[in-house]
Parts: C-alpha cells; structure tokens; sequence
C-alpha cells in the first residue's frame, strides 16, 4: 500500500500534514497550539472526527511521545537527539516493536520485530508546503500508527534546508544511518503469504 504524508506549513494555526492513500484525503494531523507540550491531533479528513494524538515531552529535544490511537496507546523514543532511529511498543501489550530507522540519503525502513514491513522516501525539492513522505507499506499494518510515527520522524528528524521557503534539502542527517533496502516490496492482499 502507498500512502502520503505531506506537511502544510502555511496554515492560520500552525503545522498541519494531509495524508492521501489512491489519492484520496484520508487524514489531517493538526499541531495543538494552546498545549505546553508538543501535541498533534489526528482527525478524519471529510468528518474531521478525532481519531488520535501524538503528544511529546515537556522541553525534550527527541522523540518521548505517547501516540494514543484506536488500536492501543503507544510509546514512542528515539535513541538520541542525533540519531534517525525510533523504537515504538504498545503499552498495554508487549507483542511486537516497531522500529523507524533512517538511511543515507533521504528514506528509512521500518521493522516489526526486525521484520521489514515498510519504506519511506521523503522529497528532495520543497516549495512552500514543507517536507513530503512517500510510504510503501504492508497491506496489513496498522495505518493510524505508521502515520503518527512519521509525523513524529519529521518533528524529530534534523535535516538542512537550502533556499528557504523554496529550496533543497540535503537529506537524512544523524548518526548511525543504515543503507536503505532496494530489494524489499511491501506484502499485498492476496499475494506473499
């Protein structure tokens, strides 16, 4: 499955990221303003019901978030400040971990239980609107989740725009990055198994 996440910085309130799948609206992530903490809110793009939230520490300059969404509350940590690497586990169960770990140039994979069950690509080129995501994944994740743990890879993740408003940015930039997998094709219904 591919879905996108594209990042709207010009808005009236704030950051906002729409996420498409077959070109449809699905989801709208919203920053809260009027929070002490980091928070964002995940609602349905055409009902704009609540469906979740991805809330970070007070002052915490990586990734400590708790994603609350219909499958579970989960909490999220990122190794360090200068790491692209962010490990994932529902509280309530200790089943599976899910990892976002970044790779040289501009994407990252993303495991289950040192499974690879996803890719992400993020663009090159930014006019305006800000940072865009490309995700490949396996038909049966759990979207909600893999959408906020983007949300929060971009929120984290320290990247050098040139140009400004309208310009490149140089990619990926933290310790520790791993080669992205070339060969990997996500899981389809019917197919794979």
């Amino acid at each position: 499955m591919k879905v996108y996440v594209k990042q709207r910085k010009i808005t009236l309130f704030g950051n906002k990221y729409i996420v498409y799948k077959d070109d449809r609206e699905l989801y709208v992530v919203r920053r809260i303003l009027l929070s002490i903490k980091r928070k964002y809110e995940i609602s349905q793009y055409y009902t704009g019901q609540t469906i979740g939230t991805i809330e970070n520490g007070l002052l915490s300059f990586k990734a400590n978030a708790t994603v609350s969404i219909p499958s579970g509350k989960y909490k999220v940590v990122q190794k360090s400040f200068n790491s692209l690497k962010f490990k994932c586990r529902n509280q309530d169960s200790s089943h599976s971990e899910i990892e976002m770990k970044g790779s040289k140039g501009y994407s990252g994979n993303i495991y289950e239980n040192s499974k690879q069950i996803g890719r992400w690509n993020k663009n090159k080129f930014i006019v305006f609107h800000g940072d865009a995501f490309e995700m490949d994944l396996d038909y049966d994740v759990d979207l909600e989740l893999m959408i906020a743990l983007m949300v929060i890879v971009d929120m984290f993740r320290i990247q050098i725009k040139i140009g400004g408003e309208i310009g490149w940015d140089t990619g990926n930039i933290a310790r520790g990055l791993e080669r992205g997998n070339t060969v990997w094709r996500p899981k389809e219904k019917g197919k794979n198994q």
